[in-house]
């Protein structure tokens, strides 16, 4: 279905951080511009202004739709998970955010390092918080630990191999699983934003599905493709129930468009069953890495899944 990677980056306070309420921009900002200072040799404003767009890991990661595909159907190949982000850290402390690359992406993990340590000596926020990057692990999906990957102590290790996410399909599936959405699921539907009042299954699936296969064919393109129709088609067969969804809303400052931006979204849980659980199983486990709707980048769509009920196939 499409193959994965997983880091842990540990930072240690080295001054007093405050962060808002929803971090996810602070965050961004801050990573993306230790990346374009880290890689970028024009200094352009505006990476569309740049004739090394195409092979630039700044405008992979960041302004995909500027390198493989125009418009909003070419998703990016970062995630960023931060939900688990304090608002305030003291000196000395550890704290610790979250990413995803997919497919090609994997082979420009050390860019991120190199970033990270960057966006810690220049800071967060107004007072320019400094931080330092301590310790990177990477996720063994079929032992589910972290490994240690960097700081290494001689030899500097290969980067491990994406997880093939086709293989990890296990012969049970659930009856019944239980999908909790921890960071705003920014969805669109007929060119309206989601509400908890229109949202269903059905959409948040089908939206689901199609980013998984638009990951695949723009980053993992050797990887062979899911069948979009049949597993379109099997979510005809689900049902959700106890739904308690409300709408959070949250605002992040353009640097860009020097304006402030609205960013709200479905946050909440509810249960989800019924015969296309066989088929989509697989995709829902899946879509918790590489999260759902839009702004991933900023830690939106970030969600886990419970099963509730399990049917020996």
């Amino acid at each position: 279905m499409l193959r994965i990677s997983r880091y842990r980056f540990r930072f240690h306070a080295q001054d007093p951080i405050q962060l808002p309420p929803f971090p996810g921009s602070a965050i961004r900002g801050i990573f993306g511009h230790g990346l374009k200072r880290s890689v970028c040799v024009t200094r352009l404003k505006s990476c569309g202004e740049c004739l090394l767009r195409n092979h630039c890991v700044y405008s992979y990661l960041f302004e995909t739709h500027l390198t493989l595909a125009k418009g909003d159907n070419a998703p990016q190949p970062l995630v960023l998970d931060v939900h688990q982000l304090q608002r305030r850290y003291e000196p000395g402390v550890e704290f610790s955010a979250e990413a995803t690359l997919v497919g090609h992406a994997n082979r420009h993990l050390p860019y991120l390092i190199q970033a990270w340590q960057r966006a810690g000596q220049r800071g967060l926020g107004g007072e320019n918080a400094r931080f330092e990057l301590s310790r990177v692990d990477a996720l063994d999906f079929q032992a589910s630990q972290w490994q240690k990957l960097y700081p290494v102590d001689r030899n500097v290790r290969e980067l491990p191999e994406p997880f093939d996410f086709r293989s990890s399909h296990d012969q049970t599936i659930p009856e019944q699983a239980r999908i909790d959405l921890l960071t705003p699921y920014r969805g669109k539907r007929k060119g309206r934003l989601v509400t908890p009042a229109s949202f269903d299954i059905q959409g948040f699936t089908v939206s689901l599905i199609r980013r998984i296969a638009n990951l695949q064919r723009l980053h993992d393109p050797d990887y062979p493709p899911c069948d979009v129709p049949k597993l379109i088609h099997a979510t005809a067969d689900l049902s959700l129930t106890d739904a308690n969804l409300k709408w959070r809303e949250w605002t992040r400052h353009s640097s860009r468009q020097h304006t402030q931006m609205q960013m709200g979204g479905v946050v909440g849980g509810f249960s989800v069953s019924g015969e296309g659980l066989r088929q989509l199983w697989p995709g829902l486990q899946l879509g918790q890495w590489i999260q759902a709707g839009k702004n991933t980048l900023f830690g939106l769509g970030r969600y886990q899944i419970q099963p509730q009920g399990i049917e020996n196939e």
